[in-house]
């Protein structure tokens, strides 16, 4: 109840600050203002739990934070793979539909970045949805397919496993 109530309060805050990241402020570049819009929807991730999943809002930011996934920073696609597991057993059906496009887009991107970033994501969703997850999706079967292929470039197959 309390963290609800909360939850609901530093959202609004959050929200405000996404809306509108410029107003009031004029001492933030463009790097360090990604990082601090990045952050403030990996906390409102964090705070999914309380969300209601019927909520547009819940299915706003799950949606957000797998698009955020192609950022270069390792330490903040640990953070948002971290965030995914509430949101994907809070939003299963779109879980499972997200699951499908990281799969194929970690076959056809050649981007390492996007690589990791998906596997990231893919973690997550297991980790929420549990390990019926890798059977469902034949995970450990695309892994080892892509270990195995000669014309897999070998980032990819790091990429992959990580």
């Amino acid at each position: 109840e309390q963290g609800h109530k909360h939850a609901i309060r530093i959202l609004n805050v959050l929200k405000g600050y996404l809306l509108h990241p410029k107003q009031g402020r004029t001492d933030l570049d463009t790097e360090k203002e990604n990082l601090v819009l990045n952050l403030s929807l990996v906390l409102i991730a964090s705070l999914a739990k309380f969300f209601d999943k019927s909520s547009e809002a819940t299915l706003d930011i799950y949606e957000r934070i797998i698009e955020m996934l192609n950022i270069p920073n390792k330490e903040l696609k640990k953070s948002i793979s971290k965030c995914i597991s509430p949101l994907a057993k809070l939003l299963e059906a779109k879980s499972k539909k997200f699951m499908k496009q990281l799969i194929a887009m970690m076959l056809k991107t050649k981007d390492l970045s996007t690589l990791t970033g998906a596997a990231f994501a893919i973690s997550g969703i297991v980790k929420g949805l549990g390990l019926k997850t890798i059977e469902e999706f034949k995970i450990l079967d695309t892994l080892e397919e892509q270990a195995n292929d000669k014309l897999s470039t070998p980032y990819k197959k790091v990429a992959l496993l990580n």
